[in-house]
Protein backbone atom coordinates (compact mmCIF):
# COMPACT_ATOMS: atom_id res chain seq x y z
CA UNK A 1 0.00 0.00 0.00
CA UNK A 2 2.94 2.32 0.68
CA UNK A 3 4.54 1.49 -2.56
CA UNK A 4 1.35 2.26 -4.36
CA UNK A 5 0.59 5.79 -2.76
CA UNK A 6 4.37 6.98 -3.49
CA UNK A 7 3.89 6.38 -7.11
CA UNK A 8 0.68 8.46 -7.28
CA UNK A 9 2.39 10.98 -5.23
CA UNK A 10 5.49 10.57 -7.89
CA UNK A 11 2.89 10.69 -11.21
CA UNK A 12 0.77 13.39 -9.56
CA UNK A 13 4.10 15.56 -8.60
CA UNK A 14 5.67 15.32 -12.48
CA UNK A 15 2.12 16.19 -13.97
CA UNK A 16 2.36 19.17 -11.56
CA UNK A 17 6.09 19.83 -12.53
CA UNK A 18 5.21 19.56 -16.69
CA UNK A 19 2.44 22.12 -16.10
CA UNK A 20 4.64 24.15 -13.81
CA UNK A 21 7.00 24.79 -16.41
CA UNK A 22 4.89 26.14 -19.05
CA UNK A 23 3.70 28.41 -16.73
CA UNK A 24 6.56 29.91 -16.02
CA UNK A 25 7.57 30.04 -19.32
CA UNK A 26 4.46 32.74 -19.64
CA UNK A 27 5.33 34.17 -16.42
CA UNK A 28 8.72 35.42 -16.91
CA UNK A 29 8.33 37.36 -20.69
CA UNK A 30 5.15 38.82 -18.68
CA UNK A 31 7.17 40.11 -15.79
CA UNK A 32 9.39 42.00 -18.44
CA UNK A 33 6.35 43.73 -19.87
CA UNK A 34 4.97 44.49 -16.05
CA UNK A 35 8.24 46.08 -15.74
CA UNK A 36 8.83 48.05 -18.79
CA UNK A 37 5.16 49.15 -19.64
CA UNK A 38 3.82 49.93 -16.18
CA UNK A 39 6.89 52.58 -15.92
CA UNK A 40 6.16 55.41 -17.06
CA UNK A 41 10.18 56.67 -16.66
CA UNK A 42 10.78 53.66 -19.19
CA UNK A 43 8.80 55.38 -21.97
CA UNK A 44 10.04 59.09 -21.51
CA UNK A 45 14.07 57.89 -21.38
CA UNK A 46 13.44 55.88 -24.70
CA UNK A 47 11.74 58.92 -26.55
CA UNK A 48 14.94 60.24 -24.97
CA UNK A 49 17.58 58.42 -25.75
CA UNK A 50 16.21 57.49 -30.07
CA UNK A 51 16.71 61.73 -30.63
CA UNK A 52 13.52 61.98 -31.89
CA UNK A 53 13.19 65.38 -30.19
CA UNK A 54 16.28 67.03 -32.13
CA UNK A 55 14.76 65.35 -35.17
CA UNK A 56 11.13 65.87 -35.01
CA UNK A 57 10.54 68.96 -37.38
CA UNK A 58 12.59 66.92 -40.14
CA UNK A 59 10.31 63.81 -39.34
CA UNK A 60 7.19 66.07 -40.33
CA UNK A 61 8.50 67.79 -42.82
CA UNK A 62 9.51 64.34 -44.49
CA UNK A 63 5.93 63.29 -43.73
CA UNK A 64 4.26 66.20 -45.20
CA UNK A 65 6.22 66.08 -48.28
CA UNK A 66 4.63 62.30 -49.08
CA UNK A 67 0.94 63.93 -48.66
CA UNK A 68 -1.27 64.15 -51.27
CA UNK A 69 -4.86 65.20 -51.64
CA UNK A 70 -6.16 62.37 -53.95
CA UNK A 71 -9.33 64.57 -54.76
CA UNK A 72 -7.86 68.07 -55.12
CA UNK A 73 -10.93 69.22 -56.63
CA UNK A 74 -12.27 68.88 -52.96
CA UNK A 75 -10.09 71.29 -51.54
CA UNK A 76 -8.32 73.37 -54.18
CA UNK A 77 -4.63 74.08 -53.86
CA UNK A 78 -4.19 71.72 -51.22
CA UNK A 79 -1.29 69.55 -52.49
CA UNK A 80 0.37 73.07 -53.68
CA UNK A 81 -0.37 74.51 -50.30
CA UNK A 82 1.54 71.26 -48.69
CA UNK A 83 4.32 70.94 -51.37
CA UNK A 84 5.08 74.90 -50.82
CA UNK A 85 4.08 74.99 -47.06
CA UNK A 86 7.29 71.88 -46.74
CA UNK A 87 9.57 74.40 -48.72
CA UNK A 88 8.82 76.96 -46.75
CA UNK A 89 9.10 75.07 -43.14
CA UNK A 90 12.68 73.91 -44.44
CA UNK A 91 13.69 77.23 -45.31
CA UNK A 92 15.42 78.89 -41.91
CA UNK A 93 15.46 82.39 -44.19
CA UNK A 94 11.47 82.51 -44.82
CA UNK A 95 8.95 83.84 -42.60
CA UNK A 96 7.01 80.44 -41.46
CA UNK A 97 10.63 78.60 -40.87
CA UNK A 98 11.67 80.82 -38.69
CA UNK A 99 8.47 80.70 -36.58
CA UNK A 100 8.52 77.38 -36.78
CA UNK A 101 12.06 76.77 -35.87
CA UNK A 102 11.57 79.14 -33.19
CA UNK A 103 8.67 77.70 -31.46
CA UNK A 104 8.75 73.88 -32.58
CA UNK A 105 12.10 73.34 -30.38
CA UNK A 106 13.09 69.60 -29.04
CA UNK A 107 12.69 71.15 -25.77
CA UNK A 108 8.60 72.48 -26.14
CA UNK A 109 8.41 69.04 -28.07
CA UNK A 110 9.99 66.87 -24.99
CA UNK A 111 7.87 69.00 -22.50
CA UNK A 112 4.75 68.57 -24.68
CA UNK A 113 5.36 64.39 -25.51
CA UNK A 114 5.75 64.32 -21.69
CA UNK A 115 2.54 66.27 -20.41
CA UNK A 116 1.00 63.74 -22.51
CA UNK A 117 2.51 60.17 -21.08
CA UNK A 118 1.93 61.58 -17.59
CA UNK A 119 -1.63 62.43 -18.21
CA UNK A 120 -2.19 58.90 -19.83
CA UNK A 121 -0.20 57.05 -16.68
CA UNK A 122 -2.24 59.25 -14.17
CA UNK A 123 -5.78 57.73 -15.98
CA UNK A 124 -3.83 54.14 -16.19
CA UNK A 125 -2.99 54.10 -12.38
CA UNK A 126 -6.44 55.53 -11.31
CA UNK A 127 -5.81 58.87 -10.23
CA UNK A 128 -7.84 60.50 -13.23
CA UNK A 129 -11.05 59.42 -14.82
CA UNK A 130 -9.55 59.91 -18.15
CA UNK A 131 -6.54 61.21 -19.40
CA UNK A 132 -5.46 64.71 -18.88
CA UNK A 133 -3.43 67.18 -20.78
CA UNK A 134 -3.05 70.25 -22.67
CA UNK A 135 -0.92 71.23 -25.24
CA UNK A 136 -0.43 74.69 -26.39
CA UNK A 137 2.01 75.59 -29.28
CA UNK A 138 1.90 79.21 -27.67
CA UNK A 139 0.56 80.59 -24.00
CA UNK A 140 0.59 84.28 -25.63
CA UNK A 141 -2.31 85.50 -27.56
CA UNK A 142 -0.19 87.78 -29.69
CA UNK A 143 2.43 84.79 -30.70
CA UNK A 144 -1.25 82.83 -31.48
CA UNK A 145 -2.21 85.47 -33.80
CA UNK A 146 1.60 85.65 -35.57
CA UNK A 147 1.07 82.10 -36.28
CA UNK A 148 -2.34 82.35 -37.93
CA UNK A 149 -1.41 85.17 -40.21
CA UNK A 150 1.33 83.37 -41.40
CA UNK A 151 -0.44 80.46 -41.78
CA UNK A 152 -2.80 82.11 -43.89
CA UNK A 153 -0.72 84.07 -45.87
CA UNK A 154 0.78 80.65 -47.35
CA UNK A 155 -2.82 78.98 -47.63
CA UNK A 156 -4.11 82.25 -49.63
CA UNK A 157 -0.73 82.57 -52.01
CA UNK A 158 -1.18 78.91 -53.46
CA UNK A 159 -4.70 79.44 -53.97
CA UNK A 160 -5.77 79.38 -57.77
CA UNK A 161 -6.67 82.96 -58.81
CA UNK A 162 -10.10 84.39 -59.39
CA UNK A 163 -11.89 84.81 -62.30
CA UNK A 164 -11.08 88.06 -63.93
CA UNK A 165 -14.73 88.67 -63.27
CA UNK A 166 -14.54 88.08 -59.77
CA UNK A 167 -16.21 91.19 -57.93
CA UNK A 168 -14.33 91.46 -54.45
CA UNK A 169 -16.68 92.16 -51.84
CA UNK A 170 -16.32 94.96 -49.33
CA UNK A 171 -16.26 92.36 -46.07
CA UNK A 172 -14.25 89.77 -47.95
CA UNK A 173 -12.90 87.07 -45.39
CA UNK A 174 -9.58 86.09 -45.85
CA UNK A 175 -10.00 82.87 -43.88
CA UNK A 176 -12.69 81.53 -46.48
CA UNK A 177 -11.23 82.53 -49.84
CA UNK A 178 -11.68 79.54 -52.53
CA UNK A 179 -9.51 81.99 -55.12
CA UNK A 180 -6.88 84.62 -54.98
CA UNK A 181 -8.27 87.92 -56.01
CA UNK A 182 -5.97 90.29 -58.38
CA UNK A 183 -3.91 92.14 -57.03
CA UNK A 184 -4.81 91.09 -53.57
CA UNK A 185 -2.03 92.46 -50.87
CA UNK A 186 -1.39 89.76 -47.89
CA UNK A 187 -1.30 92.71 -45.76
CA UNK A 188 -5.00 92.31 -45.70
CA UNK A 189 -5.28 89.20 -43.51
CA UNK A 190 -2.94 90.92 -41.10
CA UNK A 191 -5.29 93.83 -40.78
CA UNK A 192 -8.53 91.92 -41.12
CA UNK A 193 -6.78 89.78 -37.82
CA UNK A 194 -5.75 92.80 -36.09
CA UNK A 195 -9.60 94.31 -36.46
CA UNK A 196 -10.98 91.29 -35.55
CA UNK A 197 -8.77 89.72 -32.80
CA UNK A 198 -11.48 90.51 -29.85
CA UNK A 199 -14.14 88.59 -31.63
CA UNK A 200 -15.19 84.96 -30.29
CA UNK A 201 -14.81 83.48 -33.72
CA UNK A 202 -10.72 84.43 -33.87
CA UNK A 203 -10.84 82.91 -29.44
CA UNK A 204 -12.59 79.66 -30.95
CA UNK A 205 -9.74 79.38 -33.88
CA UNK A 206 -7.10 79.81 -31.84
CA UNK A 207 -8.55 77.52 -28.90
CA UNK A 208 -8.96 74.84 -32.30
CA UNK A 209 -5.30 74.94 -32.30
CA UNK A 210 -4.12 73.16 -29.17
CA UNK A 211 -4.04 69.58 -28.58
CA UNK A 212 -6.33 68.45 -25.24
CA UNK A 213 -7.74 65.77 -23.92
CA UNK A 214 -11.03 67.37 -23.91
CA UNK A 215 -11.44 65.60 -27.70
CA UNK A 216 -10.96 62.03 -25.41
CA UNK A 217 -14.26 60.83 -24.35
CA UNK A 218 -13.92 57.24 -22.61
CA UNK A 219 -17.02 55.13 -21.39
CA UNK A 220 -16.70 55.28 -17.57
CA UNK A 221 -17.08 51.30 -17.48
CA UNK A 222 -14.48 50.65 -20.04
CA UNK A 223 -11.96 53.39 -18.11
CA UNK A 224 -12.48 51.22 -14.76
CA UNK A 225 -11.69 47.93 -16.74
CA UNK A 226 -8.57 49.65 -18.43
CA UNK A 227 -7.53 50.56 -14.72
CA UNK A 228 -8.28 47.38 -12.92
CA UNK A 229 -6.06 45.35 -16.03
CA UNK A 230 -3.40 48.07 -15.25
CA UNK A 231 -3.43 47.40 -11.88
CA UNK A 232 -2.81 43.67 -12.25
CA UNK A 233 -0.22 44.45 -14.28
CA UNK A 234 1.82 46.54 -12.03
CA UNK A 235 1.18 43.76 -9.40
CA UNK A 236 2.37 41.49 -11.73
CA UNK A 237 6.13 40.86 -9.66
CA UNK A 238 3.95 39.63 -6.57
CA UNK A 239 1.71 37.79 -7.74
CA UNK A 240 4.28 35.49 -9.78
CA UNK A 241 6.05 35.37 -6.15
CA UNK A 242 3.60 33.63 -4.83
CA UNK A 243 2.79 31.16 -7.74
CA UNK A 244 6.52 30.58 -7.58
CA UNK A 245 6.50 30.15 -3.72
CA UNK A 246 3.11 27.97 -3.84
CA UNK A 247 4.50 25.94 -6.84
CA UNK A 248 8.00 24.57 -4.58
CA UNK A 249 5.33 24.30 -1.81
CA UNK A 250 3.83 21.79 -3.71
CA UNK A 251 5.82 19.59 -4.94
CA UNK A 252 7.96 19.69 -1.92
CA UNK A 253 5.01 18.31 -0.08
CA UNK A 254 3.85 16.35 -2.92
CA UNK A 255 6.91 14.34 -4.02
CA UNK A 256 8.15 11.50 -1.51
CA UNK A 257 10.58 12.62 0.09
CA UNK A 258 11.85 16.21 1.04
CA UNK A 259 15.16 15.69 -0.62
CA UNK A 260 13.41 14.61 -3.44
CA UNK A 261 10.99 17.30 -3.45
CA UNK A 262 13.71 20.51 -3.27
CA UNK A 263 15.57 18.42 -6.61
CA UNK A 264 12.00 18.40 -8.07
CA UNK A 265 11.51 22.40 -7.44
CA UNK A 266 15.07 22.86 -9.21
CA UNK A 267 14.38 20.74 -11.98
CA UNK A 268 10.70 22.55 -13.09
CA UNK A 269 12.59 25.79 -12.36
CA UNK A 270 15.21 25.20 -14.31
CA UNK A 271 13.92 23.94 -17.74
CA UNK A 272 12.15 27.03 -18.09
CA UNK A 273 14.16 29.86 -17.04
CA UNK A 274 16.94 28.41 -19.07
CA UNK A 275 15.03 28.02 -22.27
CA UNK A 276 14.14 32.13 -21.52
CA UNK A 277 17.97 32.98 -21.02
CA UNK A 278 19.25 31.50 -23.79
CA UNK A 279 16.35 32.64 -25.74
CA UNK A 280 16.97 36.07 -24.60
CA UNK A 281 20.98 35.60 -25.23
CA UNK A 282 19.80 34.65 -29.35
CA UNK A 283 17.35 37.25 -29.71
CA UNK A 284 19.79 40.00 -28.58
CA UNK A 285 21.92 38.95 -32.08
CA UNK A 286 18.67 39.11 -34.28
CA UNK A 287 17.77 42.52 -33.97
CA UNK A 288 18.85 43.54 -37.47
CA UNK A 289 17.10 40.82 -38.67
CA UNK A 290 14.16 41.76 -37.41
CA UNK A 291 15.01 45.29 -38.58
CA UNK A 292 14.69 43.69 -42.63
CA UNK A 293 11.92 42.17 -41.76
CA UNK A 294 10.14 45.34 -40.90
CA UNK A 295 11.38 47.13 -43.60
CA UNK A 296 10.22 44.51 -46.21
CA UNK A 297 6.66 45.43 -45.15
CA UNK A 298 6.90 49.13 -45.01
CA UNK A 299 5.83 51.23 -48.47
CA UNK A 300 9.11 52.56 -50.19
CA UNK A 301 8.13 56.40 -49.63
CA UNK A 302 8.57 55.37 -46.14
CA UNK A 303 11.40 53.47 -45.67
CA UNK A 304 13.66 56.21 -46.02
CA UNK A 305 12.05 58.09 -43.30
CA UNK A 306 11.98 54.60 -40.88
CA UNK A 307 15.51 54.13 -41.53
CA UNK A 308 16.52 57.69 -40.31
CA UNK A 309 14.59 58.34 -37.91
CA UNK A 310 12.69 55.33 -35.84
CA UNK A 311 15.42 52.61 -35.79
CA UNK A 312 16.93 53.76 -32.75
CA UNK A 313 13.80 53.98 -30.77
CA UNK A 314 13.42 50.85 -32.12
CA UNK A 315 16.62 49.33 -31.18
CA UNK A 316 16.69 51.10 -27.29
CA UNK A 317 12.92 49.74 -26.92
CA UNK A 318 14.07 46.48 -28.22
CA UNK A 319 16.99 46.13 -25.59
CA UNK A 320 15.55 46.99 -23.05
CA UNK A 321 12.87 44.81 -23.56
CA UNK A 322 15.69 41.99 -23.68
CA UNK A 323 17.16 43.39 -20.51
CA UNK A 324 14.29 42.66 -18.66
CA UNK A 325 13.65 39.57 -19.92
CA UNK A 326 17.26 38.65 -18.97
CA UNK A 327 16.54 39.45 -15.81
CA UNK A 328 13.94 37.93 -15.03
CA UNK A 329 14.99 34.61 -16.40
CA UNK A 330 18.66 34.55 -14.22
CA UNK A 331 16.55 35.06 -10.94
CA UNK A 332 14.57 32.56 -11.83
CA UNK A 333 17.53 30.20 -12.88
CA UNK A 334 19.58 31.21 -9.64
CA UNK A 335 16.54 30.00 -7.49
CA UNK A 336 16.51 26.52 -9.57
CA UNK A 337 20.44 25.89 -9.04
CA UNK A 338 19.87 26.86 -4.79
CA UNK A 339 17.29 24.37 -4.99
CA UNK A 340 19.31 21.74 -6.98
CA UNK A 341 22.03 22.11 -4.46
CA UNK A 342 20.23 21.93 -0.97
CA UNK A 343 18.52 18.77 -3.06
CA UNK A 344 21.99 17.37 -3.00
CA UNK A 345 23.84 18.52 0.32
CA UNK A 346 20.63 17.56 2.15
CA UNK A 347 20.13 14.16 4.23
CA UNK A 348 17.31 13.31 6.22
CA UNK A 349 18.39 11.98 9.84
CA UNK A 350 18.63 7.74 9.49
CA UNK A 351 15.76 7.01 12.01
CA UNK A 352 17.44 3.70 14.00
CA UNK A 353 14.95 0.96 15.33
CA UNK A 354 13.92 0.51 18.39
CA UNK A 355 16.72 -1.77 20.14
CA UNK A 356 15.23 -4.32 22.45
CA UNK A 357 16.15 -4.04 25.81
CA UNK A 358 18.69 -5.68 28.22
CA UNK A 359 17.19 -8.67 29.93
CA UNK A 360 18.62 -7.62 33.22
CA UNK A 361 15.85 -4.41 33.09
CA UNK A 362 13.31 -6.59 32.24
CA UNK A 363 13.74 -9.53 35.15
CA UNK A 364 14.73 -8.03 38.31
CA UNK A 365 15.39 -11.35 39.54
CA UNK A 366 17.85 -12.26 37.16
CA UNK A 367 19.63 -9.07 38.49
CA UNK A 368 19.41 -10.47 42.49
CA UNK A 369 20.66 -13.80 41.29
CA UNK A 370 23.64 -12.36 39.46
CA UNK A 371 24.72 -10.12 42.41
CA UNK A 372 27.82 -11.37 44.45
CA UNK A 373 26.80 -12.75 48.02
CA UNK A 374 28.43 -9.90 49.76
CA UNK A 375 25.67 -7.43 48.49
CA UNK A 376 23.25 -10.09 49.59
CA UNK A 377 24.32 -10.40 52.92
Amino acid sequence: METFIKIIRWFISLLLSFIFVFIILIVIPLNSISQIATNRDHVKTWLQESNLYNNALKITIDIMSLQKNEDPESDPGSNAFFTDLTKKISDEDSELGQLINSLVTPEFLETSVNKVIDGSYDFLEGKTEKPIFEIKIAEDKETMISIISVMFKEKIRVLPDCDPNFVRPEDLNPFVMECKPAGFDENVIVEFISVNKDKPELDTLIESMKISSDMISIDPQLARQIQTGFYYLRLLPLISLGILIIMILLLLLITPGFKNGLIMSGITLFFPSSLVLVGSLTLRQKFYDLIEVIQMQLPGEYLFIFQSYFIALLKTVYFDTLGQLLIFSVLVFVIAVILFILGFIYHPKQVLPPQEEPQIKKNPDLLENTLPESIHH
